[in-house]
């Protein structure tokens, strides 16, 4: 439903989130602009969604960034100069950023969703749930083209209920897009990894 795939071009590097990104990004090519696009990252982590990017050859430029580890922030603002990059997703900064993005990515905090976390109580998943409720302000000042969050297996195996909720929260921030649950495994691309992994994905009317 999301348009015509394509296979994963063989130069990827076998980071697994660039592999999987990387071919959602074919996917979903078609609803964006041509030419540049404009995006937003939160969760950022080491970039590798826009690595995913530059991998299949869209050009972008990013215009807001949020990471809590702050080698990692310094690592971003060195790769996006111009760029809003805010420790906290859920910060007023980050939040009400002025600028609206083609597509916004999120790699959502995964560990309390793992299959290895055993010890994960219900307060540390209302804690998680809330945490992107409030980073989902800013999708609801600014309604994107494409919606991608990415997120361990484990969260659509262990966590059925609170992945409904977070589905209902995608709905209701962004009423516009059409919703679809995705899981990938590297593996299956050419990559090294079979940890399988979690995407939602929402999309405008092309």
């Amino acid at each position: 439903p999301w348009g015509p795939g394509e296979p994963t071009p063989p130069s990827l590097g076998a980071g697994v989130s660039v592999r999987s990104s990387a071919s959602i990004f074919l996917r979903i090519r078609h609803v964006l602009p041509a030419g540049r696009i404009t995006v937003a990252t939160a969760f950022s982590g080491a970039d590798l969604f826009c690595a995913g990017l530059t991998a299949i050859g869209v050009p972008h430029r990013v215009l807001l960034a949020s990471e809590t580890r702050p080698h990692l922030r310094d690592f971003l603002r060195k790769l996006h100069p111009h760029a809003g990059v805010f420790r906290d997703a859920t910060s007023a900064a980050a939040t009400g950023y002025p600028h609206r993005a083609d597509l916004v990515l999120w790699g959502f905090p995964c560990v309390k969703f793992s299959t290895l976390n055993r010890s994960v109580s219900e307060r540390d998943l209302d804690r998680e749930v809330h945490t992107l409720d409030h980073a989902l302000d800013y999708v609801r000042l600014h309604p994107p083209r494409a919606f991608v969050l990415e997120n361990v297996v484990g969260l659509k195996r262990r966590f059925p209920l609170l992945l409904h909720r977070i589905c209902e929260l995608l709905r209701s921030a962004c009423p516009s897009l059409t919703w679809y649950c995705h899981l990938d495994r590297p593996d299956r691309r050419g990559g090294p990894s079979r940890r399988p992994r979690l995407f939602l994905v929402g999309l405008a009317e092309a």
